[in-house]
């Protein structure tokens, strides 16, 4: 029988899976991850029974996380936020633990949570995957074995039911796909965030998603020879057909993996994330330019990046952005509140061992 999986989240979480895997008799699977980002990113790929998140990370406010992972359709997980001292508005979990509780307690809850989900109080695997084939058929998930060994992508999408303006797309272009022959074998792929939250952005964040497909479509056809000529090509037919004036924060991108290359356009998009060899934190490549929608005459800028050392590259729309800021010294005031939509993201792991 398949053990059910504890994701605990937690900067230091040696001693607690130690913990966790002696009080439960080794009963778990048990797995950790050391910031927001990689939580979010592996409750996606290991769907686990209960997530334990600590109030304290290295990039977002705990409560953000556990609220994130609530909101999305496809984590059916329990929730534990420990450490708390107060609770921002807006946050989300199933067990509110503050800190210093006695560690007995703490253990006596989970081994009661632990034992109902052993009994099958849970919802059925047939309900489970027809969730997740739900998600997928929005933006599907790409394997290494899809990409010959070379690289995996994964996605983040904020909650639809927030209403947020978010939208992601990618394709995977092989050589042996039926496809004109001047097309690149790649990943070719956007994110954008339409400014608002009602139903005026969710509506424009359809007619952005159809747009930005089309034009980079033509892309990979080879129609358009840069990205900057893709991003005024969609800033011209947006601002030609929305009927209100609205700013949609773009980066288009293409990563081609034989060359070693990312090439990518931002239009607002205020930065990517790398994370380089032997390196054990992302850094922030800025990128800042025009929103798509701020006029007619501005211009864009292609810009190139040498994959060769880089392990992994996360595109972020800028609420995660303002997570990450709100993390850090520079940050004018924190927030108030735990934020969990606009936090849509693109996951890019490349495999320098792939033969």
């Amino acid at each position: 029988m398949k053990k059910p999986v504890i994701l605990v989240v937690h900067r230091n979480p040696e001693k607690l899976l130690q913990q966790i895997d002696y009080s439960l008799d080794n009963g778990a699977s048990l797995h950790s991850a050391a910031d927001g980002m990689e939580a979010m990113l592996k409750c996606q790929q290991l769907k686990p029974a209960i997530v334990i998140v600590d109030i304290d990370l290295p990039d977002f406010n705990g409560m953000t996380v556990a609220s994130a992972i609530k909101d999305n359709k496809e984590n059916q997980a329990l929730v534990y936020l420990t450490g708390l001292e107060g609770l921002l508005e807006n946050a989300k979990a199933d067990r509110y633990l503050p800190y210093g509780i006695p560690y007995e307690l703490f253990i006596a809850q989970l081994k009661h949570d632990f034992q109902q989900i052993q009994g099958g109080e849970k919802l059925d695997e047939g309900m489970e995957n027809a969730i997740v084939q739900q998600y997928d058929c929005l933006v599907p998930a790409c394997s290494r074995e899809d990409t010959g060994g070379a690289f995996s992508v994964n996605r983040l999408l904020s909650p639809y039911y927030h209403l947020s303006g978010d939208g992601l797309h990618y394709t995977l272009l092989k050589s042996d796909a039926d496809v004109h022959s001047d097309n690149k074998d790649g990943l070719y792929g956007f994110i954008f965030d339409c400014v608002g939250h009602d139903l005026l952005s969710y509506g424009q964040a359809m007619n952005t998603l159809y747009i930005l497909k089309t034009y980079m479509w033509q892309y990979q056809a080879g129609v358009y020879e840069t990205l900057d000529e893709v991003v005024k090509a969609v800033n011209r037919e947006v601002l030609n057909n929305f009927v209100s004036a609205t700013l949609i924060p773009t980066l288009c991108f293409f990563m081609d993996i034989h060359a070693q290359k990312l090439i990518y356009c931002s239009a607002g998009i205020p930065s990517l994330l790398v994370k380089y060899k032997d390196h054990s934190r992302r850094e922030s490549i800025s990128c800042r330019s025009y929103m798509i929608g701020y006029d007619r005459d501005v211009s864009w800028h292609e810009e190139c990046l040498d994959l060769s050392s880089v392990e992994e590259i996360t595109f972020i729309t800028d609420g995660l952005n303002d997570l990450l800021r709100e993390k850090s010294e520079s940050a004018d005031e924190p927030m108030a509140f735990a934020k969990h939509d606009d936090i849509s993201a693109i996951f890019i792991k490349i495999f320098h061992d792939n033969k």
